[in-house]
Parts: structure tokens; C-alpha cells; sequence
């Protein structure tokens, strides 16, 4: 892959160097580069063999033949193909006005599916897949924390964890979320009574926790849900009461809202903004 790249870029420089290449070809080559490089390779590939029979032509009366001729059509296309996937989810990544927290969870899942082996693939293809695979669990798997997992969950375009196709998966994320959802807003209610704390769900230290496989959470320094975890927002003062009293009816309103909010409708829009819905 490295000799490709090189040679991509030798037939791109050329080309703008040149006076009126760029014109003759179907599509305008494009330089890889330092920023973004994945979004850059796959724009330099995808446009050189677009424009590769052109290239072909249009390189032979100049005598640079050689510059197109020593590519390998088979291995650009397979590259041009894996690379396809990075494009639209670095487009949804790099939102500049509305979050992008809820999405790396389903970026994950949505790699994992793309890059499955196929019958059909070359044998380059699949070294390829298999090689990301290893890189997409052993790196951004161990990055996600429960912070992700929550913030998916709370945008109602994603909130049934469809992009999880393992239903044992699916499950186990649903009750590791609402018992974190549940742990944060108990958390200021807590007297001497010992609760399982936020903290260590989002860590996944809980022994309550039935997601062994999650990949280990920071510590949060400051909590998402600052905003609602005023000690008196049900407007009942808990100085004197026992934290077993105060906590289960808080519990159960809890509950109660999760359940409404998983059974109303999802939008189901690219790009849907969930501060805006829950604002």
C-alpha cells in the first residue's frame, strides 16, 4: 500500500504541474494529505482510478506512461473500495453545530459491519479487513466508555441500538445505560445507606455491572447530568429522611420516563440533532 500511495501521488503532483491534464480528466485528481489523511487517501484513490484510462491517454503522447502503467488496478480498486466506508462517517464526526458524542458508538459498529470478509473478495481485500478489525477492536473499542454508550442512547435516532445486530449485545447495553442513568440521578440522595455510584458504572467497576466485555471507562470529572441533580428537584426535602425512602420513589419516576422515552417514536433522520428534541 505504501509503493501505491507513492505512486498516486507522483501521477497527482504531475498532473498539477501540468497545463490542462487536470482539464482532460473525468475527475480532478486530489493530493492526499497530513489532515484528515484517511478522508485524503480515499479522495486520492477514488479519483485516480476514476480517472485511470483517461490518465492512460492522456499520459502516453507526454511520455508518462510509466507513471499510470506501474499501479496495480487490482489493489486500487480493493483500496478504493475498503476506503469507501471513512467518507460518510467522518462526515458525521465532524458535525461544527450539533453533537457528535452519540455517533462514535454506531461509527464503531458500522466499521465492524463493513468490514466483515466476504466470498467475494480478493485476497488483498482481505488482509486489509482483517488487519482494521484488529486495530478497530484493540483501539477505538478500548476508547469508548459508558459516556458514549449513554450518549447514543439518549439521542432518540439511535436509542433501540439497532446498529448492534447481537440481541444478547443489545440487551446487556440497555440495562448497563439505564442503570447508569438511574445511579446519577440517585447519586445526591445518598445517605449512610451504601448505593453503587455513578462513578463506578461509568468506570465499570459496578458489581452490579452485566457487561463484562465493555471496555474499561475514565472516571468523569464532571457529570453530564449536573444540570438536574439538584438534592431537592422532586421539591421534597430529604434532610431528615431516610435515604431508602427518599431513593425508591425517585426510582421509580426514573423508571417510569425511561420507559416512556424508549416506547415514543424515533425519528430515524441522518443528522438529527438531540439537543434540539430534548431542548
Amino acid at each position: 500500500m505504501a509503493d501505491l500511495d507513492n505512486f498516486c501521488h507522483d501521477i497527482v503532483s504531475y498532473a498539477n504541474k501540468t497545463s490542462g491534464l487536470q482539464s482532460c480528466l473525468p475527475t480532478s485528481l486530489k493530493h492526499g494529505g497530513e489532515t484528515r489523511p484517511w478522508r485524503s487517501l480515499s479522495g486520492m484513490f477514488s479519483s485516480v482510478d476514476a480517472s485511470r484510462e483517461a490518465l492512460v491517454r492522456e499520459l502516453k503522447p507526454r511520455k508518462k506512461e510509466h507513471l499510470i502503467a506501474r499501479i496495480d488496478v487490482d489493489l486500487l480498486k480493493d483500496i478504493v473500495e475498503f476506503l469507501s466506508v471513512f467518507p460518510p462517517l467522518f462526515d458525521i464526526l465532524e458535525y461544527a453545530n450539533v453533537p457528535t458524542l452519540q455517533n462514535a458508538l454506531p461509527v464503531y459498529y458500522t466499521l465492524y459491519q463493513a468490514w466483515q470478509p466476504d466470498s467475494n473478495d480478493t485476497e488483498s481485500l482481505l488482509l486489509l479487513k482483517r488487519h482494521f478489525l484488529q486495530i478497530l477492536d484493540a483501539k477505538y473499542w478500548t476508547s469508548l466508555t459508558m459516556l458514549h454508550f449513554t450518549a447514543s442512547y439518549l439521542d432518540p435516532s439511535l436509542k433501540h441500538f439497532r446498529f448492534v445486530t447481537d440481541l444478547n449485545d443489545r440487551d446487556g447495553f440497555f440495562r448497563q445505560v439505564r442503570e447508569a442513568i438511574i445511579s446519577l440521578v440517585k447519586e445526591p440522595y445518598v445517605g449512610d445507606v451504601p448505593q453503587v455510584s455513578a462513578a463506578d458504572i461509568l468506570t465499570n467497576k459496578s458489581d452490579t455491572s452485566i457487561m463484562t466485555d465493555l471496555p474499561p471507562a475514565k472516571k468523569m470529572k464532571v457529570s453530564p447530568f449536573d444540570w438536574f441533580q439538584s438534592p431537592n428537584q422532586d421539591g421534597v426535602s430529604t434532610a431528615n429522611t431516610p435515604a431508602s425512602v427518599a431513593v425508591e420513589p425517585l426510582k421509580d419516576r426514573v423508571l417510569k420516563e425511561i420507559r416512556k422515552y424508549e416506547t415514543e417514536p424515533s425519528p430515524g433522520v441522518t443528522g438529527f440533532d438531540p439537543l434540539c428534541w430534548w431542548g
